[in-house]
């Protein structure tokens, strides 16, 4: 089986910190802002973790790009607020992580007996 360990680590942490970020939310100022920070950096890692051991073009895609969205967000090579690199780099990254959830799904691995039966019977694999 080809798996991606470290991004499924690295991506499992970013999880976790997504859920801090609601736990935490802008009321909280400087910690939601620092757990936001957090999430986006891991968000960015894990990104270029999957595109390396899976030699993803759309994971590589959603890094250089979400990079580039926070970084002209840091220039300031644009006037508006960090709701648009958040969004750039968070819906980048859904693209490819949902590939990859339809991809191991096809294949009917890691699911549960259940659910292997159902993908049999749908021709899924």
């Amino acid at each position: 089986m080809d798996r991606a360990r470290y991004s499924a680590i690295l991506l499992t942490a970013t999880s976790f910190t997504l859920q801090l970020i609601a736990v935490f939310d802008e009321i909280y100022g400087q910690i939601h802002t620092a757990i936001s920070t957090i999430f986006f950096t891991l968000l960015l890692i894990s990104a270029l973790a999957y595109a390396i051991e899976k030699r993803s073009r759309l994971a590589g895609a959603s890094f250089i790009i979400g990079l580039s969205a926070w970084l002209l967000y840091w220039m300031k090579a644009y006037k508006a607020g960090v709701a648009v690199p958040e969004i750039i780099s968070s819906s980048t990254a859904a693209l490819w992580i949902i590939k990859s959830a339809i991809e191991v799904l096809s294949r009917g691995e890691n699911l549960p007996a259940q659910m292997s039966i159902v993908a049999s019977k749908n021709n899924y694999h």
